[in-house]
């Protein structure tokens, strides 16, 4: 785990966001750990398909293929498939989610997407903020 992870981890952890473990967080792919250091330190980064865009007020544009999938600000995190419901764009929103302390997650079912909200189950719709 990079350091900017570890702080971020530990910051949040105190306030109930995230599992209290460090040993517990996932072995996430390097391009989506690269990407959530980029949102939490509010940087411009891209690499490969994956990009991230922050304006002066801190909030996050995720890029995959050119395609905005999230947006991250202080408390919330927007969520949309750009277009495409694949593995890599489930897997990119997913990271964001786990690693910006939501307790949700998305998944696939007959071939729908749905979002776990706390315990709750809901179908994914394109611009679902998640507080």
């Amino acid at each position: 785990m990079s350091t900017a992870l570890q702080i971020w981890y530990c910051t949040f952890v105190g306030e109930g966001f995230a599992n209290t473990n460090p040993s517990h967080f996932p072995d996430m792919r390097k391009i989506e750990r690269l990407m959530n250091e980029a949102v939490i330190e509010a940087l411009n980064w891209k690499s490969g398909n994956t990009e991230v865009q922050t304006d002066a007020d801190n909030v996050s544009r995720v890029f995959l293929h050119g395609n905005h999938i999230a947006t991250i600000g202080d408390n919330f995190v927007q969520l949309f498939d750009g277009g495409w419901r694949t593995a890599t764009t489930k897997s990119r929103l997913n990271s964001l989610l786990f690693a910006h302390g939501a307790n949700d997650h998305i998944f696939q079912k007959n071939f729908e997407w749905f979002v776990s909200i706390n315990g709750q189950t809901d179908k994914f719709t394109n611009g679902m903020v998640l507080n």
